[in-house]
């Protein structure tokens, strides 16, 4: 005989769940750099397991040993990628503050220069250019809170690389062992689709820092194939990667020429019309299984909701999603 539902228990479940999602939107900054460790773990746990299964003669190493080889691997490949980037960067910007009035002067006096803008008023244009320190310092503090971030995720993921099938495996013994089963089977088909992200990512790098060192060399631009690494590199972020890569480039461009600004500045916008309406969607459909629509859609749903993390995280998101809805919206 089936017992009505308790009213006061319906309610105080209701409000529970209520206060979790209110808990949950006042720690969305949180929430996110949380789940960004989980797809992060998801996605690099193949190298931990691959390390893992090498041997020397009779000895294999360890779980947290392997953990911290692949770590420290990837934090050397940064340390070397920022030490090839880092110092032609920074002495092209102590050249930028150096030349910036004068290169702000003769901006102005070009504009001064077009038909029918004689007689104009620059003063605001004027105060943009003399607040551009102010700019910088805000870039500043924006890379300062990013690196936190960074290393935030980094330390959750290591957490989660060591403790995370356990915790899996003790969530998942919370549901009976029939739809246990599905859903593990499930969980692991997403999370064969969600590292396909990884390889496609890679080749988007590939194919910006690839054209870029071409174009970037015949214009014949100062350290050019720094600048095609550093596009390449920051390529890895949605969104506002590109951008600051195109930034970056143009302000290095314009202390040499008009004429290379203007070949930069055609160069990045052509390339990103290709790669937006070409190699994103197929790229990423091969190698996560999606749609090129769906990949537009995830990407632009993923930057509204969390920024440019939000972006970042989108598409393998998107990928876990589909394989979800297809076990258990189709299926039945």
């Amino acid at each position: 005989m089936e017992t009505a539902p308790n009213g006061r228990g319906l309610v105080i479940f209701t409000l529970a769940v209520l206060a979790g999602l209110a808990l949950a939107w006042y720690l969305s900054a949180l929430v996110l750099l949380v789940y960004a460790s989980v797809l992060f773990a998801v996605i690099v746990s193949p190298m931990v397991e691959w390390v893992e299964r090498r041997r020397v003669g009779a000895w294999k190493p360890g779980r947290g040993l392997a953990l911290t080889a692949v770590l420290l691997g990837g934090l050397a490949v940064i340390a070397l990628v920022l030490l090839v980037i880092l110092p032609p960067l920074w002495a092209e910007g102590l050249s930028l503050v150096a030349a910036w009035p004068q290169l702000s002067a003769r901006a102005l006096n070009a504009l001064r220069r077009l038909p029918g803008l004689q007689q104009a008023s620059f003063a605001h244009v004027e105060s943009y250019l003399s607040a551009a320190s102010g700019w910088a310092l805000g870039l500043a503090q924006h890379v300062a809170s990013a690196i936190a971030d960074l290393f935030t995720v980094l330390l959750l993921t290591a957490y989660l690389l060591i403790e995370g099938k356990a915790a899996l495996a003790w969530c998942l013994r919370l549901i009976p062992p029939v739809p246990r089963a599905r859903l593990a089977r499930t969980l692991d088909r997403g999370q064969q689709r969600m590292r396909g992200w990884l390889l496609g990512q890679a080749t988007l790098a590939l194919a910006l820092g690839g054209s870029s060192a071409i174009v970037f060399g015949a214009l014949r631009l100062p350290d050019f194939y720094v600048l095609a690494l550093m596009a390449g590199m920051l390529n890895f972020v949605p969104i506002l990667g590109p951008f600051t890569a195109a930034a970056i480039v143009s302000v290095v461009a314009g202390v040499q020429s008009w004429a290379s600004l203007a070949g930069v500045l055609l160069f990045f916008g052509a390339y990103q019309l290709v790669e937006n309406a070409f190699l994103t969607p197929r790229i990423m459909r091969n190698a996560v299984d999606l749609p090129g629509l769906a990949v537009i859609v995830a990407l632009a749903i993923g930057a509204a909701l969390g920024g440019v993390l939000g972006a970042l995280l989108a598409v393998p998101s998107a990928a876990l999603a589909a394989e979800l809805l297809a076990e258990y919206a189709m299926r039945g």
